[in-house]
């Protein structure tokens, strides 16, 4: 069973980025996502991956950066980095896993699950930097 996704945090402007945190750990979406809203970010939460393509479906182009897990029910996140990757234009993804060793990481950024959230926001800053002039 899939839930609706969940926006949290006030969003102050255009110039705020939006992160989709996708995990079917309820806890860990909070956590993740009070951690990202803390230093500035807008932050939307699906609990699979078939919830977070949806909410691409409806509009990939205000989703920034994806944080997804590897292993969920319903669909997982190899899956939904593939599909993303055929959007237009698809934003970035890091996986997160608590099996450390032989998950697929279709070469993208991946910590292993649990990390440190300065560790993570630190690695959102980096993939979402503007590109040096």
């Amino acid at each position: 069973m899939t839930s609706s996704p969940h926006l949290s945090g006030p969003s102050t402007g255009p110039s705020k980025r939006t992160v989709l945190v996708v995990d079917d750990q309820e806890i860990l979406r909070r956590v993740i996502g009070q951690e990202l809203e803390g230093v500035g970010f807008r932050v939307l939460q699906a609990d699979d991956g078939r919830t977070a393509w949806g909410i691409l479906e409806l509009g990939a182009e205000l989703v920034d950066l994806i944080i997804t897990d590897i292993v969920m029910p319903v669909m997982g996140g190899v899956e939904l980095a593939a599909r993303i990757a055929t959007l237009p234009s698809p934003p970035p993804v890091i996986f997160i896993s608590a099996y450390g060793r032989g998950v697929i990481t279709m070469d993208r950024p991946f910590l292993i699950k649990p990390f440190d959230p300065e560790q993570l926001t630190a690695l959102v800053h980096q993939i979402l930097a503007p590109p040096a002039a």
